[in-house]
């Protein structure tokens, strides 16, 4: 795919993910805050994981592209983009199975635990849809940067970063695999509500 095409792939997952949201807006406080043990997560944690992480490569996007020279503020788009053998390692590592299941668990940065012990549905999915809205937003203005040599840092720190779009490619593919996550959680037998119904991407 060129460059054109990727962005607009990403710009139409973030945009699914946002209207999937609305599956979860039916659920009652007491059923998005359940969790089947203290040490999982439930759905409103994994919403409000998806929304912490989302959130810090909106703000490392934004203080890069405000930063980007005007001689890499223009690029032929109809290129080929290839996502780099650390994007796609990431990707892979993130990626859940076609069968739902999780794989390669990793311990989570602690700046991206949930830090409240029950969230309000509404408020909840309102700051994740803002936080899916900032960062379609960013993919539509830098659609025509020179993205192969604009590097974002990463949630493992400044001193480890990737080309904006692989760094979005593996934002992507961990929005996926939280959101299957809490798919996951509809599904187990005590769960105490409906399971969730999401609009296919």
């Amino acid at each position: 795919m060129n460059q054109e095409e990727v962005v607009k792939g990403l710009i139409i997952e973030f945009e699914q993910l946002r209207q999937q949201l609305g599956a979860y807006a039916p659920y009652e406080e007491i059923v998005l805050n359940w969790k089947p043990s203290s040490q999982r997560w439930s759905m409103a944690e994994c919403l409000e994981h998806i929304r912490l992480s989302t959130y810090l490569y909106v703000a490392n996007m934004r203080m890069v592209l405000d930063q980007t020279p005007p001689h890499l503020r223009q690029t032929d788009i109809t290129r080929t983009y290839k996502v780099g053998w650390v994007g796609r390692f990431l990707v892979r590592m993130m990626e859940p199975r076609p069968d739902g299941t999780i794989p390669y668990r990793a311990k989570t940065f602690s700046d991206f635990k949930p830090g409240a012990s029950a969230y309000n549905t509404d408020l909840l999915l309102q700051n994740v849809d803002l936080t899916l809205q900032q960062i379609t937003e960013l993919c539509e203005e830098m659609a025509s940067f020179e993205l192969r040599k604009i590097k974002v840092p990463t949630a493992m720190g400044r001193f480890m970063k990737l080309p904006v779009l692989d760094a979005l490619f593996f934002v992507a593919a961990h929005n996926r695999r939280h959101l299957q996550q809490a798919v996951n959680l509809g599904e187990m037998a005590n769960f105490p509500g409906e399971p969730l119904q999401l609009q296919p991407a």
